[in-house]
């Protein structure tokens, strides 16, 4: 993993995570009230599963074998072949805390290093009765390569296997003298045998093992690997390779590698070798050695943990002082467009809370954690400097107050795990309250501590915006229900000029300039003359909502959500100017500039029809739909039930609430199932008329707007049709459906949106006066979010996250069954695999993701020919998998997928030669008479690699061996890194 860990994906998990974790959370606490009853554990162990799957999509392999060991720890408990004692089930509530914790605090910026959790899960691994060593959560980049410049031996095959069987004698001999002697001269010995051997590997990956692994053996100089009890188990390890490499017995390496890499990565041995292997795997990123178990520093006492809770309680009562505090700030006074911004607070509340502190910071004294205690003097020192000088309180200042609160909130409940990253937190906030208190000009926070806010100052940041805003809305929710009682709108003008007053210190123009449009619309409001305008409403209390969502964001916001809060700082300064009110803020001379559009009236009849007409022709195209077997068609009819009542549920939910967003998209994601469903089991002509109702809803989505209770009455017909052929299928295997009537409903139901959007611009526009041009103005479209994908291809922002969502639970599910499959050679792929792959490409084509298109096309074709699974199918599905959650990821990242050619190409020849093998009616023969293809990937000279993935690239990503599996006599599907061939056989 790398130091800045890309939190894009995980953003897009984590609630899913979080949820999974929480219900763990509270079974245990079931249980923990009453340690006999263990059932409730037996869910907990789904939700792990799914914790553990979600993990692995987005690349926390650490966090995934975390997980795992937790979701073993359930399953002894809930089978009680493990007593639930008291202590287990703290030790476990603990560990699902850590791990919530430690994935919050990848999203605040820390790095991804797994190892900081080994402490938490070590003692549960040994209540399983089992062991596990530091290197498994160790997870370094493994492709890297040996440097181009190590010396190389060329040597003939007998030469080869007489040379690795010399220096093996010679490893052995000097490992047994140094395990009884311990003396440098049999290390250097070792380290000379191993380094022998990675000179005269020809194949680029047995070099950089063998050559990592001689780095490995002058690690051994530092006593703590030495008695390491895992380094001694890897110096047999590499024995037994060398006795594969004398016997030409290829294996996989599995970990071995990663193995290596650990120990090296801990070592302190200052040898050039051991520097270059951890300058090439960036190994001083992803080892914190605070956390490594051999560099532990001395154990903090139960009195010392007593004084920390009791710190932690005073904490609340210092937090709620604070709190009051803000709440005396009288905002009407402050200039936020001044340099400095002084403020004025209650000194009577900032005496309280300077003397609460000191009753705290004299508790201190008995902490062993020396930057906490300097923490609390600096934080002491800096409210009595607010207290007894006035001048100095300014915006910032009380910022960073409440920041190190909220940091020692964080090092208290974290405070036998105060590692570098925290401890540098500390020391910056000291330096920063010193500033205040010293006397040194503090009056703003610069752009450059703006851009690059830490969690705790953050929190503070957010916390405030958020709670004036909470405000705000809901003033302007009671004045909005009822527009002629306007007493509510004066509670507004406090907490917008609060969060203006935190935009301007922070230098962020955009959303403090939408707070002050909206504060001058609530201004207008509160003006005599002002006539109710809902559209006005609607804006303010969108744009505000904006806000608090850029605020969730802060301070890695992303720059889609920049680009949004300026297009609602126009759509707000043109309303405000066709208001007649003059806005301070000049955006661009061609906001300013009003012009009237021009309309017609228009003479809609605006009475329609309850329910659409089915036109239906003794013309129209009918179609016999059936599916392809009756185990498939069965497997359909009851999903179908189960979606067509849920279908039905959601559409009463919006006749009764229209603008209900979430009944909505569980119509939309039904007509998806639908569609999906019935294109997998043959029924295409059903599948493609869910497919047009799903289109439709995608649109209304899109638009962000409302169905009409014509529109749900046309969707409720669609589901009503839907049950009909399912009871026609259900009957007699096959159902008659009238494509066009069918399709052409679908059609209305968007042309009924616009005729009715027509008729409600007539109603508005036709007064029964004849209007002059001036006093018509047709309202402009809103423009739709879009995202843009590689920098050039834009896409619909709605469509986007829709497709970001269903895709990933997609792969979840194919990811989840290769892995089924891993576990049991007997198994093979599920129906529900299978329909997952069938959605994931049609989404992924629709979406114009060719590449991930065409890898789940490859893949749903393979899954349905191949009938006599192998190890090697095995592993090629669990590879699949493993390209297409990478290719996931980058989607993630607003990023094109690059091309697995490689890996479409040996599914696509494994997929024909099963079609041959079923046509014969032969299940298996002897791999001896069956002819060997081979062929091998493009050259890449002479292409442009800045348009084209390398051939290294797709060797590396295409195909990872991910499944280890044991070595057989018979060929199977390999790729080789170093001369990119690839052969197939069946």
């Amino acid at each position: 993993m790398s130091e800045n860990f890309d939190i894009g994906p995980l953003t897009w998990v984590k609630d899913q995570i979080n949820q999974s974790l929480d219900a763990v959370l509270v079974n245990l606490k079931a249980v923990q009230n009453n340690l006999h009853d263990t059932a409730p554990l037996r869910l907990s162990q789904t939700d792990l599963y799914q914790a553990s799957g979600a993990l692995d999509m987005v690349g926390l392999e650490g966090c995934k074998r975390f997980c795992a060991e937790l979701e073993k720890l359930a399953g002894r408990l809930e089978k009680k072949t493990i007593d639930a004692s008291p202590s287990l089930i703290e030790l476990f509530i603990k560990a699902v805390e850590s791990l919530k914790s430690y994935l919050q605090d990848l999203l605040d910026g820390a790095p991804d290093i797994p190892l900081r959790l080994y402490p938490i899960i070590h003692p549960i691994v040994l209540a399983l009765g089992e062991t596990m060593d530091e290197s498994e959560l160790f997870f370094p980049d493994t492709s890297n390569s040996a440097p181009k410049d190590l010396p190389s031996l060329q040597l003939s095959g007998t030469e080869y296997a007489s040379f690795v069987v010399e220096q093996r004698l010679s490893y052995q001999k000097s490992l047994l003298g140094w395990l009884q002697t311990k003396q440098s001269i049999a290390l250097n010995s070792m380290t000379q045998a191993v380094a022998n051997v990675s000179y005269a590997q020809q194949k680029n990956s047995e070099k950089t093992l063998w050559w990592a692994a001689s780095a490995f053996t002058e690690s051994l100089e530092q006593a703590e690997i030495a008695e390491n009890s895992g380094a001694k188990k890897l110096c047999r390890k590499l024995d037994q390779e060398l006795r594969h490499l004398s016997d030409a017995v290829p294996r996989p390496h599995n970990h071995l590698l990663r193995d290596i890499l650990y120990y090296v990565a801990i070592s302190n041995v200052d040898r050039v070798n051991i520097h270059r292997v951890k300058e090439v795997f960036e190994l001083d990123l992803l080892v914190d050695k605070k956390s490594s178990m051999s560099f532990d520093s001395a154990s903090i006492d139960a009195n010392e943990l007593a004084v920390v809770q009791q710190l932690i309680l005073q904490l609340e009562a210092l937090r709620e002082l604070w709190d009051d505090v803000s709440n005396t700030i009288d905002f009407s006074k402050v200039s936020t467009s001044a340099g400095v911004a002084q403020v004025h607070v209650d000194n009577v509340l900032m005496t309280k809370f300077s003397d609460k502190l000191v009753e705290s910071q004299n508790l201190t004294g008995q902490l062993s954690q020396v930057v906490v205690v300097d923490l609390y003097a600096s934080l002491q020192l800096a409210s009595a400097t607010l207290r007894d000088d006035a001048t100095k309180v300014n915006h910032a200042a009380l910022i960073e107050i409440a920041a190190a609160l909220n940091l020692l909130e964080t090092s208290l409940n974290h405070y036998q795990q105060l590692d570098a990253d925290r401890v540098q937190k500390l020391l910056s906030e000291m330096h920063r309250l010193e500033a205040i208190s010293s006397g040194e000009s503090y009056e703003k926070l610069g752009n450059e501590r703006a851009s690059e806010l830490d969690r705790d100052t953050v929190k503070a940041v957010v916390t405030q915006i958020k709670e004036a805003l909470k405000t705000t809305e809901q003033a302007l929710d009671s004045y909005f229900r009822q527009p002629a009682e306007k007493a509510p709108l004066t509670l507004t003008a406090k907490p917008l000029k609060q969060i203006a007053a935190v935009f301007e210190m922070l230098g962020l123009p955009t959303p403090n300039t939408i707070i002050k449009i909206s504060n001058q619309f609530v201004e207008h409001f509160q003006t005599s003359q002002y006539v109710v305008n809902q559209s006005q409403f609607e804006l303010v209390a969108e744009s505000l909502s904006m806000i608090g969502l850029y605020a969730d964001e802060m301070p890695k916001t992303r720059p889609e959500s920049e680009q949004a809060l300026e297009k609602a700082v126009i759509r707000l300064s043109e309303a405000l100017a066709a208001a007649g009110v003059q806005s301070p803020e000049t955006v661009s001379p061609e906001v300013n500039q009003a012009t009237p559009a021009s309309a017609s009236v228009v003479d809609v009849s605006q009475t329609s029809p309850a329910m659409l007409p089915i036109m239906m022709h003794t013309d129209d195209v009918k179609v016999i739909d059936q599916a392809f077997d009756a185990e498939l068609l069965d497997i359909y009819l009851t999903e179908a039930e189960e979606v067509l009542a849920h279908i039905a549920q959601n559409c009463q939910a919006l006749r009764v609430n229209s603008t209900d967003i979430e009944a909505l998209i569980e119509v939309r994601r039904s007509y998806h199932t639908l569609k999906g469903s019935g294109r997998t089991v043959g029924l295409s002509t059903m599948g493609d008329i869910a497919g047009q109702v799903e289109h439709f809803l995608n649109g209304v989505l899109d638009k962000k707007s409302v169905l009409s209770h014509q529109q749900i009455a046309g969707i409720e017909q669609m589901n009503a049709a839907f049950a009909g052929w399912a009871a026609e299928l259900r009957a007699n295997n096959q159902a008659e459906v009238n494509q066009t009537a069918w399709s052409a409903h679908a059609v209305a139901l968007s042309e009924m949106s616009e005729a009715e959007s027509n008729a409600e611009l007539s109603t508005v526009i036709a007064p029964k006066t004849q209007p002059t041009v001036s006093a018509v103005a047709k309202k402009a479209k809103k423009p739709e979010p879009q995202v843009l994908i590689g920098g050039t291809r834009k896409m619909s922002r709605a469509f986007y996250d829709i497709f970001v969502k269903e895709s990933m639970q997609n792969i979840t599910t194919i990811e989840q069954d290769a892995a089924r499959l891993a576990t049991d050679s007997n198994l093979t792929p599920s129906d529900e695999a299978k329909v997952a792959a069938h959605t994931l490409a049609s989404n992924a084509l629709a979406a114009e993701f060719k590449t991930m298109g065409e890898l789940g096309r490859a893949l749903e074709a393979w899954l349905n020919e191949v009938e006599n699974w192998t190890a090697q199918h095995t592993s090629l599905y669990g590879s699949v998998a493993k390209m297409l959650s990478s290719m996931w990821v980058k989607i993630s990242e607003l990023r094109n997928p690059r091309s697995a050619r490689a890996l479409i190409d040996v599914l696509l020849e494994s997929t024909e030669q099963a079609k041959q093998n079923n046509a014969r009616s032969v299940s298996m023969v002897d791999p001896a008479t069956v002819a060997e293809i081979t062929f091998t990937l493009p050259s890449v000279e002479g292409v442009d690699i800045s348009q084209t993935p390398t051939v290294e690239l797709v060797a590396e990503q295409a195909i990872p061996n991910i499944i280890p599996i044991e070595p057989a006599t018979e060929k199977y599907p390999e790729i080789s890194r170093d001369d990119y061939e690839v052969k197939l056989a069946t």
